[in-house]
Order: C-alpha cells, then structure tokens, then sequence
C-alpha cells in the first residue's frame, strides 16, 4: 500500500473528458454503453423545472445578495486599515462574517453545477463559471503571498491575466483569516531569498492584503451577478415544451442535474473526506489534515453539511422532486433508502467537528463515519438509481470505486 490508513481505492477523476454528456444508453460503472433502453415512465420536465426553479435559481439568487455584501464588507475593512493593526480592527470581523456567509450560499450551489458555472464539455451550457469564483482544490497561497508582493492586482487586467488559484473566495479566504504576517512560499522562493518580503513591514502587507480583498470580492460579486442573471432568464426555458433552450431536449437536462449530483461522490465524498481522512492513497501520510477544504476559516465541516443538506432539498424537497420520479417508477423502496441513508449522511455532517483539521489531529478517524454514510448514499445514488431512472453516469465517474 503506497501512504494512506486502508487499502487504496481509485479515487473520481478530475479532469472533464466529454465535451457533451452521451445522449445514447447508458453508462455503467464499467464505462461501457448499453442498448438505448426505453423512455422512463416519470415526468423529467416536471422534475428539472422543479429543481431549477425551486433549489438553483433561488441559491444564485442569494448567493449573488450575500456577495455584493461582502464587497461592502471587505472595502469598509481596507478603509479602516490603518498599519499592521488590519487584523484586530472590528472590520475584519465584519468582512470575515461576510465571506462565511457567501461562502455558505456557494456551497449550495456546488451541489447542482448546471448552466455556465459547470465545466466546459461536463454540460452543454457548461463555461467553467464555477472555478472563476471558487476552485479549491485547486488553491496556492503562496501565489497570493507573491500577489502581495508584487503589487499589481489593482491592474485593469489583473484578473483576466491570472489563473483561478490567486482569485476567487478560497484566495479572499485565506487574504482575510490568515492572522500571520508572514508568508507561506517555501525559503527557497524568490520573495523570501531576495529579502522582498521581509522589507514590504508589516504595515504595508495590511494594507495591500485589504487592497487585495477588495479587487478579488468585487470580481466574486460581478461573476455571481453574471450567473444570477442567466437563471433568472433560464430557469424556466430549461423545460419548455419537451425541449429547453439550453439543452435541447429534457433528457439531457435531467442528465445534466444527475452529473452535477455527482459531486457529492467526486468533491464531499473523495477530495472533502477521503483525502485529509488517508483513505486514499493521495494523502501519504496515515492522515493531511492540512489538505481540508477552508483551513483559514477553520469550517470545512459546515461545507460539508450545506452540500448534503442541499442535495437531500433536491431529491425530497420539492412535489416533482427525485423521490416523486421514483414513486412513480414503482421504486418506493428504493426511494426510502436513498432518503434514510442520505439523512444518515447529514446527521453525521451534524455532529462531526466543524474544523476538520484540529479534529483530524485530536483523532485519525474523525472523520471515518462521515465518509462511510456518504459513501453509502453515493453507491445507491450510481447503482439501483441508475438503472430505474435510466440516467447516465457522468463519464468522468464511471470508473470509480472508492
């Protein structure tokens, strides 16, 4: 066994290799396609227009509310900034407090990743939205420290000539809750063997980290408002007529939600727990608490919940929801299980620590049990669930099996 606590699974494949989901058979675990089977006897426009109007539209929504706040926040804190003091002004709380609850209302949308904000050729509205406003795991802070340096993020062009890892709420979370004013790029860096950084003092890191934070929150605000008004526009068209405006045709917006429910396997199952827990082979250590999701703010677990909370809201929270579908497949049973286990799943997000690094650290296993209820309603939601909706597996995840 190469790192980890128990025996390695192949862990979800990252990188999207479709440029549209197939829209013939379906996919098993093995990646290989069927027979086109027969049109399943549930209402799919009723169940897309459902979640589009009841869960994704009202998320962009608010997630777009909370981020106008945060750039209010975060520009109060940089005008009251005065010198290393930038991080006991009461400000700071205040922009902190906004960043946690934007970053709340992002984690909803994470679990329904439909329309521009999921990956280009993962959807056929796809446009990558998602990772220009959050792309954790994929996060540097040492870039950022470099940003600092550099002094150069209040260019006109700052943004669009950088890549996702030195913008976005995981760079505004790390600008706003590290505490230290060091940096956190190796000795060997530049910044750090020029002497570059150590002669910026403290007062001048304050004061360009808040400059910073107000470039990177407004760019957060301008791409949520960007998001917010395609669903307000689309929402609706995504099940007209039997066809939709964006997708085509109501099979493959259905298909398009089910991948976006992936998520909860590729991202909360695979990267949130399984990786920072060491059971799998990415973590090489018998645990990488300091590969947990939002380690400045210290709540990775309350992410964890919304994700699963937000898709128990999709599956059973509307009158043509998942379990209506299912119901009306004569699959009930089928229904109540993807339901209990799911339940189980957010009861024990509830009562796992929220700081899942600190908990890490007290307990290798801390996060064992969260990871297996997860695991549980994943392997329901890819098998049986499947088969009796005809849906497709993402292609990206048929090979999956941790």
């Amino acid at each position: 066994m190469v790192g980890g606590r128990r025996p390695v699974f192949l862990t979800f494949a990252m990188v999207i290799a479709a440029a549209t989901l197939a829209q013939s058979g379906c996919v098993t675990d093995s990646g290989s396609t069927g027979p086109d089977p027969a049109p399943g006897s549930y209402d799919r426009l009723a169940l897309v227009n459902d979640v589009a109007t009841r869960v994704i539209a009202p998320a962009y929504a608010q997630a777009a509310t909370q981020a106008a706040a945060l750039v209010t926040a975060v520009t109060k804190w940089k005008s009251s900034v005065s010198g290393a003091d930038a991080l006991t002004t009461e400000t700071l709380g205040d922009a902190r407090q906004a960043w946690l609850d934007t970053m709340s209302r992002w984690q909803v949308i994470e679990v329904v990743q439909m329309g521009p904000a999921a990956p280009p050729g993962a959807d056929p509205a796809g446009a990558g939205g998602r990772d220009e406003i959050y792309s954790w795991p994929t996060v540097n802070p040492c870039r950022v420290d470099q940003e600092v340096a550099a002094n150069e993020f209040e260019s006109t062009d700052f943004i669009e000539q950088s890549l996702v890892n030195v913008y976005g709420l995981d760079a505004l979370e790390y600008l706003l809750f590290n505490d230290s004013m060091a940096n956190t790029c190796p000795e060997s860096a530049n910044l750090n063997v020029t002497g570059e950084w150590d002669a910026l003092g403290q007062a001048t890191i304050a004061n360009r980290r808040a400059g910073y934070a107000v470039v990177v929150a407004e760019d957060i605000e301008s791409r949520a408002r960007e998001l917010n008004a395609f669903w307000a526009d689309n929402a609706g068209n995504l099940t007209g007529n039997g066809s939709t405006s964006v997708y085509g045709d109501v099979d493959a917006a259905v298909n398009a939600l089910f991948r976006a429910l992936f998520y909860v396997e590729s991202v909360v199952q695979d990267e949130k727990l399984a990786i920072p827990a060491g059971i799998v082979a990415t973590c090489p250590q018998e645990t990488c608490p300091e590969l947990v999701e939002s380690p400045w703010s210290g709540v990775p677990g309350a992410h964890v919940r919304t994700n699963l909370e937000t898709v128990f809201e999709v599956m059973f929270g509307g009158g043509h929801d998942f379990e209506a579908a299912l119901k009306e497949l004569d699959a009930a049973e089928l229904a109540g299980q993807l339901r209990e286990s799911l339940a189980m799943a957010v009861s024990a997000a509830s009562e796992t620590p929220v700081d899942y690094s600190a908990a890490l650290r007290d307990d290798p296993d801390a996060l064992d049990s969260l990871h297996a209820s997860v695991k549980t309603f994943n392997d329901l939601l890819r098998g049986e669930m499947v088969v009796r909706m005809m849906l497709q597996i993402p292609s990206e995840a048929a090979g999956d099996t941790d």
